[in-house]
């Protein structure tokens, strides 16, 4: 038990259980459509990417209702984290990247800064299926807004 001795390889999902590939499919995906207001809440298990390189990646789950976006710490992670409820209303650009499709990032308007959530996916379809879910999201609160312009 303890930590390992000197020279004595133990492999990535054992130290760092967010960077085991095999992470995100046993994470809890995808919750089906339980009714909250007027939208579906849907759930997905992604991996917070932080911009710095040597800072460390996080478990999270990313929750979508009617109106949030809600960053949450994932079940099983030791709890670690907050809790980051983002309005649709705030968020300005959501997109897929080429060069690596599982990751994504979602630009929220801050008072006086845009913040950056960089994330990764299990798959590179489930990622492009939450890049949707949260535009439709955008559109359907600019639709009920004062006016629908500006995405």
């Amino acid at each position: 038990a303890g930590t390992p001795k000197r020279g004595k390889k133990l492999g990535i999902g054992v130290l760092y259980p967010h960077r085991d590939p095999s992470f995100l499919t046993t994470l809890a995906v995808v919750g089906g459509g339980v009714g909250i207001g007027s939208g579906t809440y849907k759930r997905y298990a992604v991996i917070r990417k932080q911009p710095m390189s040597f800072t460390p990646s996080h478990p999270r789950v990313l929750a979508l209702d009617g109106e949030y976006m809600h960053v949450m710490p994932a079940e099983t992670g030791g709890g670690a984290g907050k809790t980051s409820s983002v309005p649709f209303s705030s968020i300005v650009g959501c997109k897929v990247s080429r060069k690596h499709p599982r990751m994504f990032r979602v630009l929220v308007f801050r008072e006086k800064e845009t913040k950056r959530y960089d994330f990764e996916a299990a798959s590179k379809e489930e990622a492009a299926a939450i890049v949707a879910e949260i535009r439709k999201g955008v559109e359907e609160v600019g639709k009920g807004g004062m006016s629908g312009g500006g995405m």
